[in-house]
This record gives structure tokens, C-alpha cells and sequence, in this order.
């Protein structure tokens, strides 16, 4: 093979693309559609990510790539040209690799058009760049991959239209071999085998931002395969009448494709990935191999898999196994590693069952009619003689934390101990169940009740939780909490000024007010809710024949983290905050006490202030657009030299006008507030958070715009240079061969006799 042939015949095919008008249609729709249907829904979720950009992609390509590699070949034998190039000398297999690359370069190039977009969304919030590159490299093999087999069926026909129509069946197939709208309907046993095939598979596997071995043989070997082909059917034309030729090519190449499938098929069990996520998504943290570098005694852990599982669960099952196997080397064999598959062993079922894992249903299709399958996907961890379970795994994007987490309850010794003050109307723990259920896994936790005669906090409490109260607190009471506070212990202030009526969506001011209390350390909780015109979150609402709306709630504050290189902040962008009140500290008070102070978590500067009773209904409401400035949501005060603290000295404190934020549903749906809370734990008890296993789930943050027209120019300005670019590029192309044509020749040898 002679590579100066490959590189001439792919310049020339370039040059097809770059003079051709059709193909600068063909890229400005299938630019056009891709963002259109990105923005559809992307600033609607405000996430700086790309992820439903890429996930589009292979339904676009199905139309795009066929109609690119129609004529690769078919129109060379439609215009008989195809002969006329086999006589020169140069191989099948250069021309073959020749289309192959030239039509890459032109996919490739349109898959470009996304960096504007990766650059301007990370001008508006946390972007990772490295699952950015993931996506962009998945792009390209899925695109080679697809334009391989593209040449291979141009090779077969020779009308273009067919070759386009196959080709699309084909991709089509490819597709949705290995989804639920195929996998349903066949019997289980070739499962693992059409998941396999599907291209779909893989190239999600990807875009997630990490390279794994498997996807890349995939990949790999399916252009080698469909290269073969092509090759094969060429030698064919070319050698069809000498039969013995062509058969020792065709045993040749058969070779290869087998080679090629087995190599593909024994690499697939070989495990093996690269990371490219900023944050090393998939890469186990510090935090981890802290905890499983630390074990002294051996840690169980048991997988429970069935191997006839769906197959939207066959991903999953290989990334908790990788997973597993990282614990493992991690722990220095300290962690055991046992995989069972129920459905192979009654007995194995059975423990399953026993040990808390869940039995999964699921519908499947046989003999035309509906059938329920059963099915286990979890894991079990014993340590030290105590266990615990996750039931049942959907997703891996919580593995890491979720057994970290647990590993460390197991094993951990000398917990610190957080006290929730009840009795004055506070939030209870039952309010933060779920964060109550995390916070178990590294500290105890307990409900604090203070006699009002002689009221004492227990000296065991380490940091002191006061979420919310609405009734009045006896001096007795104050006294024992600043009591408390003198021995260099810890409190978390969440303070209300409002009680919200979410069924009436009205704010009545609070008469017994615990926030005079924090005055005498120079904080002021204000009695006002904030409202931010331009960070705030997006709701849905439903109007009365069913249709769905969303509005922006300036109520429900998305605060602007202020450094996110602080310890409580750390790797956060933006704090959800529903009907807040602003914050203000005496730093001359703070000066007589020793303390010190900084702002975590603020408004923009166009945030307003409601102040006595009022609706807070977005449909109903005007917000006032005056008097707009930077208000204070969330503060930390310690000592001046808090690593010099006396057992006498004032502990830690966070401040902030608010108590929803922690609870079930704003932990839940909001993954900053559950990080949010874990390091203010973290930083207040001086122990070690598992915040930055969290943070990993989510490497994207949200978009926060500073300029209520920024969404319109994100939008608008991508999808115009989608549009002007390849606009410019062939009118250039245009004025230049305009520029050639003008000129004349003159036969200079002519000239001189």
C-alpha cells in the first residue's frame, strides 16, 4: 500500500466536498437541527453540559452519514469510472481507505462546530473540558465506524438512493440493537450478544468522559471489519474471473475479519480505561483510598448480578464490576471482592433475599404475549461483623460515595456527635431524613431536648444544629446555648424570619424570633425573604386545561457561591436557597469577641427585598426592580486564631436565614445543597467530608447568567456561527475559482519561439 496514493486520492475527494454546494447544505442543516434540538430543552435545564447535545448525535448521523458516503463508490460504477481507476495503479484498499478518511475529515469537521458551544457554556458555569473530550473522541469512532460501513454498502450497489437507503437500515439497526425497543422481544440468551453489537452502547459508554479498552476494540474492529469488506468486494470486481486470485484474497481476508472478532471478543474481558474527566469522575477520590488504605481488618463484598438482566442494565453491571475491582486494588486486598449470579443458584437467590438485596421485575415479550422476569442487581458489605446493603443498583453515578460511605460506618471508630435541638418548633430530624441518612454514615446523630428549668447540653455533642424554630426560647435556654458555644464547640444556624405557607404560597412574618439571639456575636438575621431577578430557579406550572409552563421563581434564590476554593464551598458553583432572608454581621462586634467572619454564599446585584406579609406566588407577584443590590445569604465566623482555639473560646458557626434548603427535597434534587451540607459538617467538626466523592456525580454545574439577554446570545450566536461559517468558507472557495477561471493562460514556450 502506498500511502502517497491514499494522500492524493484524499485530497482529491476534499476537494469534491469543499467545491461541491450540496455538501455546505448538507453540514448547515445537519448543524442547524443538532443545536436546534440541544436548545430545545438545554436552557430550560440549566446545566453547563453538552451531554443532550452528544446523546442526539447518532439519531442525526443516521441521515447525515448515509447521505455523505452514498456515492463513494456506487457513483464511481453509476458513472463508469470506477474501472477507469482500477487500471491505474494504485490498490482497492487504498481507494477504499482514500474515501474512508476523506469523508471522516468532512464529518469531523462539522462535529467542530460544537467547541463554540463547549466555549461559551463554560463562560456561564463549572464545565468539564475532559468529558467534553470524551465526547468529542466518541463522536469520532462513531462516525468512522458508521462511514466505514457506509463505503462498504456503497461498494454493493450501484444505485446511490439504495445505497443511502441500506445504509440508513443498517445504522437504524445498529442503533437500537442493544435498546429495550429491540432487546424486549428476544430470548435472553443472545442478549449480551446485541448489546455488544450496538453501536449506541459504546458510544455512550464514552461520551461519559472516560476511554475504556472494550469500547475502543469495539470500535477498532468494526472499521476493520467493514474496510475488509469493501476490499473484499472491490478484489472481486477486479479479479472476478480469476478465480483462484480472488478465493486466496477472500481466504485472506476472512482471516482477518475472524482475527479481528476473536481479538475484539477476548479484549472486551480485558478491563482497562482512561480517565479524562477534570474531576476524575471515574477514578476512585482521596477520600476513598483514605478509607480503604486505612482498614485494618478484611471487608466483604458481595455482588449479587443476574445474568439475564434488561439490557439497558448491561453498562451498569460493567461499571459496578470495574468499580469493585479498583475498592480491591485500592484496599491492598484488604476489600473482598465475590461476585454470584442468582439465577444460576437457588441458594444464591435465597441469600440475596436474606441479605437485603432486592428481587428487580421486569417485562419481556415471549410467544406474543407480556411475561415478568425477576432479576438482582446489588450489593452486600460486611466489615467487623456488621453489614449493610445497597438493594438495588440503576445507575453508578453514586456508586463510589455510596459504598465509601458505608464501608466507612462499618469500620469507622470514635464518631463525632451532631445534636438537632428540638422543642421551639425547629425542623426535626425526620424533616432531614435523607441527610440524617447520610450523615449516620459518618457521625451520630441525635435529638436534643433542653429542660427548661436547668437546661444543659450534653458535653458529647461535638456540633449543634438549631434549624428553624418559631416559638420563644427561655433565657435559661439562650444562656445554655452560649454556654455551649464558650467551650469551643459548634453550632449551625438556620434561622427562619417567615413562615411559608406553601398551600396558601403566603409569608407571614414570625413574631417569636430567634434570631435577636445571634446579635450579641454581631449577626443579624433580617425579617425580609430575598428575591433574585437574575439567579433564581425555573419552575413548572400547570395551567387549567393541562398545559405545562415553566417561570423563573425569584423566591427560590440560586445564590452565588463567592470563593469556590473555600473548604464549605469547595468545587460549588451556586446554592439553591428557597425564601431566604439576608444576613448582616457587626465586624466591630466580631473584633471584640475574637471572631472573624466571610461571606459564603451571596446574591447577584440584582436581588430585592419583601419585607411584612405578602403572596409568593410567581403568577401573581410583581417583584420590584428597584433598590436591587448584593445581599448576604450564608456566612462562617470562627476564631481569630482558630487553630490556637482554647477549650474557653467560641467554636465554629455558620449563619444563614434559612432552614428549607437541607431538607428532603432540595437535597435531593439538588446535589449542590446535599455537598453544600455535607462539608459545613465537614468544617464545623473537623472531620473529614465525603463531599468530593459527591461532587464527582455531577462535574457540571449550572449556567448562572449575569444579564437577562445571555440566554438569547448563547442560543442565537451558536447557531449564527453554525450558519456564517460555512457560509464564509464557500464563499471564499467561490471567489477563488472565480479568481482562476479569469485567468489566461499563456504557453510561455510558444511565446519565447
Amino acid at each position: 500500500m502506498n500511502l502517497l496514493n491514499v494522500k492524493a486520492i484524499t485530497k482529491k475527494e476534499i476537494k469534491s466536498y469543499i467545491n461541491n454546494p450540496a455538501a455546505y447544505i448538507v453540514l448547515i442543516a445537519f448543524s442547524l437541527m443538532w443545536q436546534f434540538l440541544f436548545f430545545k430543552n438545554a436552557l430550560i435545564v440549566g446545566e453547563s453540559s453538552l451531554r443532550s447535545l452528544f446523546e442526539v448525535l447518532p439519531w442525526l448521523l443516521l441521515i447525515f452519514i448515509p447521505a455523505i458516503t452514498m456515492g463513494s463508490i456506487s457513483k464511481e460504477k453509476d458513472e463508469g469510472t470506477l474501472e477507469l481507476i482500477l487500471t491505474h495503479p494504485i490498490h482497492d484498499i487504498e481507494l477504499i481507505l482514500s474515501k474512508i478518511v476523506s469523508a471522516s475529515v468532512f464529518i469531523i469537521y462539522a462535529l467542530l462546530f460544537t467547541f463554540p458551544l463547549a466555549f461559551t457554556f463554560s463562560k456561564f458555569g463549572k464545565f468539564d473540558w475532559g468529558v467534553y473530550a470524551g465526547q468529542l473522541i466518541g463522536s469520532v469512532l462513531l462516525s468512522i465506524s458508521i462511514v466505514s460501513l457506509g463505503v462498504y454498502i456503497s461498494s454493493l450497489v450501484k444505485n446511490q438512493i439504495a445505497s443511502l437507503l441500506v445504509t440508513m437500515v443498517a445504522v437504524f439497526f445498529l442503533i437500537v440493537s442493544g435498546s429495550e425497543f429491540l432487546t424486549i422481544s428476544i430470548p435472553f440468551s443472545i442478549l449480551p450478544i446485541m448489546t455488544n453489537i450496538s453501536v449506541l452502547t459504546h458510544f455512550q459508554s464514552t461520551i461519559r468522559g472516560v476511554l475504556d479498552l472494550r469500547d475502543l476494540l469495539y470500535f477498532l474492529s468494526f472499521t476493520l471489519v467493514f474496510i475488509s469488506l469493501a476490499f473484499l468486494q472491490l478484489s472481486k470486481r477486479r479479479y472476478g474471473n480469476l478465480r483462484s486470485k480472488y478465493k486466496r484474497i477472500k481466504l485472506i481476508v476472512l482471516l482477518l475479519i475472524g482475527n479481528t472478532l476473536v481479538f475484539s471478543y477476548l479484549g472486551s474481558n480485558v478491563p482497562g480505561r482512561l480517565d479524562l474527566t477534570q474531576e476524575k469522575v471515574y477514578t476512585l477520590s482521596d477520600s476513598t483510598n483514605k478509607v480503604t488504605g486505612g482498614l485494618e481488618n478484611n471487608v466483604e463484598i458481595t455482588l449479587y448480578a443476574s445474568g439475564k438482566l434488561p439490557s439497558q442494565y448491561s453498562p451498569v453491571v460493567q461499571d459496578v464490576k470495574d468499580i469493585l475491582r479498583d475498592y480491591r486494588i485500592s484496599s491492598k486486598g484488604k476489600i473482598i471482592v465475590k461476585t454470584k449470579d442468582p439465577s444460576l443458584k437457588s441458594e444464591d437467590a435465597d441469600e440475596a433475599v436474606t441479605k437485603g438485596i432486592q428481587e428487580i421485575q421486569f417485562n419481556v415479550i415471549g410467544q406474543e404475549e407480556f411475561k415478568v422476569k425477576t432479576g438482582f442487581l446489588g450489593v452486600h458489605i460486611l466489615a467487623d461483623g456488621k453489614d449493610e446493603s445497597i438493594p438495588f443498583i440503576q445507575r453508578t453515578d453514586d456508586l463510589e460515595y455510596l459504598l465509601t460511605s458505608i464501608i466507612n460506618k462499618l469500620t469507622a471508630k470514635d464518631k463525632k456527635t451532631i445534636g438537632f435541638l428540638s422543642g421551639h418548633g425547629e425542623k426535626e430530624l425526620f424533616d432531614y431524613a435523607f441527610l440524617n441518612g447520610e450523615l449516620t454514615k459518618q457521625y451520630e446523630t441525635k435529638a436534643i431536648t433542653l429542660d427548661k428549668t436547668n437546661p444543659v447540653i450534653d458535653e458529647n455533642i461535638d456540633t449543634l444544629v438549631i434549624a428553624g424554630p418559631t416559638t420563644k426560647f427561655e433565657d435559661p435556654e439562650k444562656e445554655a446555648i452560649k454556654l455551649f458555644m464558650q467551650k469551643n464547640k459548634n453550632v449551625l444556624f438556620l434561622i427562619d424570619t417567615y413562615n411559608v405557607d406553601k398551600q396558601l404560597s403566603y409569608a407571614d412574618v414570625l413574631k417569636d424570633l430567634f434570631a435577636p439571639f445571634l446579635e450579641y456575636f454581631g449577626i443579624k438575621v433580617n425579617q425580609n425573604i430575598v428575591y433574585d431577578l437574575q439567579s433564581s430557579e425555573t419552575l413548572r406550572f400547570t395551567a387549567a386545561g393541562g398545559l405545562n409552563y415553566f417561570l423563573p421563581y425569584p423566591f427560590w434564590v440560586r445564590g452565588i457561591v463567592k470563593d469556590p476554593k473555600d473548604p464549605i464551598t469547595l468545587k460549588l458553583n451556586t446554592i439553591t436557597m428557597p425564601w431566604p432572608s439576608s444576613i448582616e454581621i457587626n465586624d466591630q462586634r466580631l473584633e471584640e469577641l475574637g471572631l472573624i467572619k466571610r461571606d459564603l454564599v451571596i446574591t447577584t446585584e440584582r436581588a430585592g427585598l419583601k419585607t411584612g406579609n405578602f403572596a409568593i406566588n410567581p403568577q401573581e407577584d410583581t417583584f420590584p426592580k428597584q433598590n436591587l443590590a448584593v445581599h448576604t445569604l450564608v456566612a462562617a465566623i470562627e476564631s481569630k486564631n482558630s487553630q490556637e482555639s482554647s477549650v474557653n473560646s467560641p467554636g465554629k458557626m455558620i449563619v444563614m436565614g434559612n432552614s428549607e434548603l437541607f431538607t428532603d427535597q432540595f437535597v435531593q434534587q439538588t446535589p449542590e445543597n446535599f455537598v453544600f451540607a455535607l462539608n459545613i459538617f465537614s468544617w464545623l467538626s473537623g472531620q473529614e467530608s465525603f463531599a468530593d466523592i459527591k461532587t464527582k456525580s455531577s462535574p457540571f454545574g449550572k449556567l448562572v447568567f449575569t444579564d437577562p439577554s445571555q440566554p438569547s446570545i448563547l442560543k442565537y450566536g451558536n447557531m449564527a456561527i453554525a450558519l456564517v461559517i460555512p457560509c464564509l468558507t464557500g464563499l471564499v472557495i467561490l471567489i477563488k475559482r472565480n479568481q482562476l477561471k479569469s485567468r489566461v493562460y499563456i504557453n510561455e514556450t510558444a511565446k519565447q519561439s
